[in-house]
């Protein structure tokens, strides 16, 4: 059932997405079709792409299928080997042995062709020639001999690069012997929280609190402690505090932290140009409800001149504003009357009636505007969901008992891991990031790194961890602008696909948003040509998909807005898509 109804959506959506895909090819001519190509060809990326072979700045570059992402990577670690004592000092990371092994493989073909072959007639593969011809040029001089040697090219997986620094910290890992890696660790998680329940007992104080919140259900409590124990990474360091006070204040300081996000979220949407008439509205809306009900959350509007501050400080008053404008199901309102502020026309007096007509047919207008606003709607309706500032006594009663069995959860999951001799990638990435650091700030592994490592090349950013972004700062920590030393992060949003290994694409949108990683400022840079697909193909991409992603980005949720892509290669005269759905 569920199967067949997955299939009857899918077959509205690819109905829908032929039928305006369709009507928009219908209304094209050949000779448009070339003029566009024309106009195309004129739209172009070739900026961003000379930028990125600075080796003196640093970037984030969002990268779409098809833009030629892997060989931008390889050209700037061509353009790099030019400039580095070592290449030892270049290390670049993705998420797969076998994009490592492609990346590895790739630069060492542009080394043999530059050595041998003539210069390319292509222009990005003259480009990819002449600057492994420069890094010959360097190679011969300092006499790396890097065809012969190709392990001295640093490419690597971000687990690889775990295990390597696990390798050279055995102390912190507490087994003997480097453990195998388990892809799914669900199975640990539940045994590591079942036995954690069967030492400590039900009437344990703590595990009592969270069973009575459960009615007393232990499997469903045992799958909700797994759960955590998959994300440990985004808790852990709360976990460890001894001080609950001190937990406390973090804790508290996390939930304003994350209300300040929201509204200022709200506030970035927000249309300005409805700012005037809408608080010209709610002061007559809040003089009309305070008559009756001077505590109705509206009626401090009759004297509003200005919408609240985006922080928890105007809190209250953006509360009103999305409960004035939203329905229960988080729409806008279709109908306004008294309960709003609005009072029925047909009560008032013969020259009273048409100002109430007009301010309720103003409020119908406003209402119309914000709802054509991308995001805004869902932004509002978030404002409900958000959490106390602070904890009351019953709840901070059952954060601690969840604290508590977090902490002896997270050591019994030690245990598990020692037994089976295996660990989760989290766990991986968590002792490297403990190996990189001591009480007194960073370890001599760290600093060993820093005098190592000059230039950070990162594939495949959409799909990093929080630890493995916490990896990337670290390792970066000691930078400062003008060094020499950059970093390179490239990716997609639209393609993260590693959400079972905690993947956390609103990790990309911050970076892009704040320009920024850890300490290192960045500078944004976005591809949009397609070189892999003819134009028919990308249209048919960029009218399908644009309704399918979100109308905004928003890094805490991690929705991420659909970007379209232009062809290089012309389209051809059969159809560019077609769409068999099998029952």
């Amino acid at each position: 059932m569920a199967s067949s109804v997955r299939a009857s959506r899918l077959w509205r959506v690819a109905r829908a997405a032929c039928s305006r895909y369709a009507e928009s090819s219908r209304c094209a001519t050949l000779s448009s079709r070339a003029s566009t190509m024309n106009e195309r060809s004129m739209i172009s990326d070739d900026a961003e792409r000379a930028a990125a072979l600075d080796v003196s700045r640093s970037f984030v570059v969002q990268a779409p299928a098809g833009s030629g992402k892997t060989e931008l990577l390889i050209q700037r670690y061509l353009a790099l080997l030019s400039r580095v004592e070592r290449p030892e000092a270049i290390v670049a990371m993705t998420f797969t042995r076998k994009a490592a092994g492609e990346i590895r493989e790739r630069v060492v073909a542009a080394l043999r062709a530059a050595a041998s072959d003539a210069e390319p007639a292509e222009a990005h593969a003259a480009l990819t020639w002449r600057l492994a011809r420069t890094a010959l040029q360097r190679d011969a001089m300092l006499e790396w001999n890097l065809i012969a040697h190709p392990a001295r090219l640093q490419v690597q997986t971000l687990d690889a690069l775990c295990a390597s620094l696990m390798r050279r910290a055995p102390l912190t890992l507490k087994v003997g012997t480097l453990p195998r890696f388990v892809d799914r660790g669900m199975p640990l998680y539940l045994e590591a929280a079942r036995s954690q329940l069967d030492a400590a007992g039900v009437d344990d104080v703590a595990w009592r609190r969270l069973l009575d919140h459960l009615d007393n259900d232990a499997d469903r409590l045992i799958q909700l402690i797994a759960g955590m124990l998959a994300k440990r990474d985004q808790w852990l360091n709360f976990v460890v505090v001894d001080d609950k006070g001190t937990m406390r204040v973090n804790l508290e300081k996390a939930l304003v932290a994350e209300i300040d996000r929201e509204l200022s979220a709200l506030d970035d949407v927000f249309p300005r140009d409805v700012v005037i008439p809408l608080l010209e509205l709610a002061r007559h809306a809040g003089a009309n409800l305070r008559v009756d009900r001077p505590d109705h959350p509206l009626a401090a509007w009759a004297e509003g001149d200005a919408l609240p501050p985006p922080s928890i400080d105007g809190l209250p008053q953006w509360l009103s504003i999305v409960e004035w404008l939203l329905k229960l199901d988080g729409t806008f309102r279709e109908k306004i009357d008294k309960r709003q502020g609005f009072l029925a026309p047909s009560s008032a007096s013969a020259s009273e009636r048409g100002n109430r007509l007009d301010q309720k047919q103003a409020m119908a207008e406003v209402l119309a505007r914000l709802e054509q606003v991308p995001g805004l709607v869902a932004a509002l309706h978030s404002v409900r969901a958000l959490p106390p500032s602070c904890y009351d006594k019953a709840s901070w009663s059952f954060i601690a008992a969840l604290l508590d069995v977090l902490r002896h959860a997270v050591a019994r999951l030690q245990l598990v891991f020692a037994q089976e001799n295996a660990i989760d990638y989290p766990e991986s990435t968590l002792i490297a990031l403990r190996a990189l650091s001591s009480e007194n700030g960073p370890s001599d592994l760290l600093l060993a790194l820093d005098m190592r490592i000059e230039h950070l090349l990162l594939d495949e950013f959409q799909d990093t961890s929080l630890a493995q972004h916490q990896l990337i700062e670290r390792l970066t920590e000691g930078w400062t602008p003008g060094d020499g030393r950059s970093l390179f992060v490239v990716g997609d949003p639209m393609q993260s696909i590693y959400r079972f290994r905690e993947a956390d694409v609103g990790l990309f949108l911050a970076a892009q948003r704040d320009r920024r990683i850890g300490g290192v400022a960045l500078e944004l840079l976005t591809l949009t040509r397609n070189f892999r697909s003819q134009q028919g193909l990308v249209d048919w991409v960029n009218v399908t998909f644009s309704s399918v992603f979100s109308s905004y980005d928003d890094a805490a949720r991690g929705t991420v807005t659909f970007k379209p892509s232009t062809a290089t290669r012309r389209a051809r005269a059969d159809a560019a898509v077609t769409v068999d759905l099998c029952n």
